[in-house]
């Protein structure tokens, strides 16, 4: 390791920006601009830092071991000085722009410092180590870097430029220039020196841009001890008082001149300051003579006002404002001029007239409250009246709500009991029926007996459904397919057997259409389960798995029921007109007269049977 010249003058300008950076932070750590100041100097002796340390025999970063703090610093100072100037400036006005503006750039100064470090190459490539002449490589990410970098010192001069634009006070001006060609001073040494000299072949003089930046630093140091700018003096705050203030104010001359305003005035006369001062301040009144007289009585007796004038902006308007004069005298109680002040008087006026305007309502509503009162008592005594009429209305009307509510228990009562009856006749029906079966009848005498007993149970359930439902004339069909489908799968023995799929939609039936379809519903599944499923005489491999399914839909005013199997199907010469038992005679009478509904009968893998029946204003 060894340090040479560049070394030395790094690690004086690190030691440099330290100091500095404290001093101003340590003044009053709570002030942000005095904290950004602090981070803009940290980050110069971080760049600083990367040049302290030289070592000859490297060829690593050209003998600078630590380089990539430079590189790294390179890119990032310049959000941090932004954010401190856009600080120091008060530009933009927006304070949540200031703060995006900064996260923006640091951002993208954060990518390309991530591609410079981890990319090997790179930091050579942009900072022309062992590459001394314009023929270095270009890639995008160099473009990227110069573009980042001269558009950041593009908005950062414009700032500036921004802010001397506003300037009209000589402190002010003096903190400008103090901070202004310091900077600009520093930036084009560094350009010349790290860019334009290093692309012309000129080796021995790039990377000394963190030196350079001292006579920026310098300049902020000069104004700080000497000048006592960022200090905030008595002068200064006096300045900024005045600047800021959001009060009319012009500084006259006892001849009537304006020679000073603040920006408040210079907004609602919609002028610049410098076109405002030099001029008559009556000038600037709707009530220009007044003014005069005003000011007359205020040079005679010291202090005059307030009075209510109107000032007349440049664009013709006229502002209301409450307005006083008073002398200005120095130190020795000389008269050096005459000061107007007062405050915009729009919004004053704007709530005495919104008071007047209350007023006059409150005149009115009270000479209404008046007629309103009479009218009140007048209608209080009719109500009372009414109120006489409407208790002995309600009590009759009390005796017949008793009175329908004992129907309705009644009502209750008597269904619960027909209902009780219907069940105890049904199921003595059910009985009687099965005391008829005995071992020594036919198993087929017997078959009969037990179907004759399961559609008197489906009826029964229909019964059941009617009697839960809420209105007692309509009957969930759909929750009665459920129960009926399990009783019938219990009553074959076909639960573990046979695959059941239930496709039904939630719709109502009235009790003439729900008996009878409930006995088509019984005897159509019963024969599904106790003949289509006998699948003796078939080879095995044809046999499918048991399946059977039931479709219950509306649609356009008809109501569909699906019984679907894929058994083995009706016989060839298959005639429902001809069959010796009653079930499906029965099932296709029982839809053309009970319900006067269609039947279809179909065979293919098994067989369908498709009933549609028109259904009338039924819930679904």
């Amino acid at each position: 390791m060894q340090i040479n010249l560049i070394s030395i003058l790094s690690l004086t300008v690190l030691i440099l920006y330290l100091e500095l950076g404290l001093f101003v932070f340590l003044k009053n750590p709570s002030a942000a601009l005095n904290r950004w100041f602090f981070a803009v100097s940290l980050v110069f002796a971080t760049w600083s830092f990367g040049h302290v340390v030289f070592d000859p025999g490297s060829r690593l970063y050209g003998g600078y071991p630590f380089f990539p703090f430079a590189a790294a610093s390179t890119f990032l100072y310049l959000p941090i000085l932004i954010r401190f100037i856009s600080l120091l400036t008060d530009l933009p006005k927006s304070n949540r722009l200031k703060k995006w503006l900064f996260r923006l750039l640091f951002a993208i100064g954060l990518t390309l410092v991530g591609f410079m470090l981890f990319v090997p190459g790179n930091i050579e490539r942009i900072f022309f180590i062992d590459h001394f002449s314009a023929t270095s490589s270009f890639s995008f990410f160099i473009g990227a870097s110069y573009a980042y970098l001269f558009v950041s010192l593009g908005l950062l001069f414009f700032l500036l430029l921004w802010w001397r634009r506003g300037m009209n006070r000589p402190a002010e001006v003096a903190q400008f220039n103090i901070i202004f060609f310091p900077l600009t001073i520093a930036f084009t040494f560094g350009i010349i020196s790290d860019l334009i000299l290093p692309m012309g072949g000129v080796i021995g003089l790039n990377n000394l841009s963190h030196i350079y930046s001292v006579f920026w630093l310098g300049g902020i140091a000069y104004g700080m001890l000497r000048l006592r700018f960022f200090a905030l003096t008595p002068a200064l705050a006096a300045e900024q008082v005045i600047g800021r203030t959001n009060q009319v104010l012009f500084f006259c001359s006892l001849q009537g001149q304006v020679t000073r305003t603040n920006s408040f005035t210079s907004d609602l006369l919609q002028m610049r300051s410098r076109h405002i001062i030099g001029r008559k301040v009556s000038s600037f009144f709707a009530e220009e003579r007044e003014l005069e007289k005003f000011a007359e009585w205020a040079v005679s007796k010291g202090y005059s006002g307030p009075a209510e004038l109107s000032l007349r902006s440049a664009k013709g308007e006229y502002i209301a404002v409450n307005i006083s004069l008073i002398l200005v005298k120095d130190n020795f109680e000389d008269v050096v001029g005459l000061m107007v002040f007062g405050q915009d008087n729009r919004e004053a006026i704007k709530l005495r007239n919104e008071i007047i305007i209350r007023q006059q309502i409150e005149n009115k509503l009270r000479s209404m409250s008046e007629v309103l009162e009479a009218r009140v008592k007048e209608r209080s005594i009719q109500l009372a009246n009414s109120y006489k009429e409407l208790q002995i209305k309600m009590t009759e009307r009390l005796k017949v709500e008793e009175k329908i509510k004992a129907d309705i228990a009644e009502k209750e009562v008597l269904i619960n009991e027909i209902h009780n009856r219907v069940k105890n006749n049904m199921n003595l029906i059910v009985a009687l029926i099965n005391a008829h079966i005995t071992k020594g009848n036919p198993s087929k005498v017997n078959q009969k007996f037990s179907e004759l007993a399961q559609r008197v149970r489906a009826i029964l359930l229909v019964h059941h459904h009617l009697y839960l439902s809420i209105n007692y004339s309509e009957v969930d069909f759909s929750g009665f397919l459920r129960m009926i489908v399990g009783q019938l799968t219990g009553f074959y023995r076909r639960k573990d057997e046979v695959e059941i799929d239930l496709n039904l939609s939630e719709i109502f039936l009235d009790i003439d259409h729900a008996v009878p379809l409930g006995i088509i519903v019984n005897e159509i599944i019963s024969n599904s389960l106790s003949h289509a499923f006998n699948l003796r005489g078939r080879k095995k491999g044809d046999q499918l798995p048991p399946k059977l399914t039931i479709n219950f839909y509306q649609d356009a005013g008809q109501c569909y029921l699906e019984v679907i199997d894929n058994g083995k199907g009706l016989p060839q010469k298959f005639d429902v007109n001809n069959l010796q038992t009653n079930g499906l005679p029965l099932v296709e009478v029982l839809v053309k007269d009970q319900v006067n509904g269609v039947m279809e009968i179909v065979q293919n893998a098994g067989t369908t049977v498709k009933i549609v029946f028109p259904i009338g204003e039924s819930r679904s």
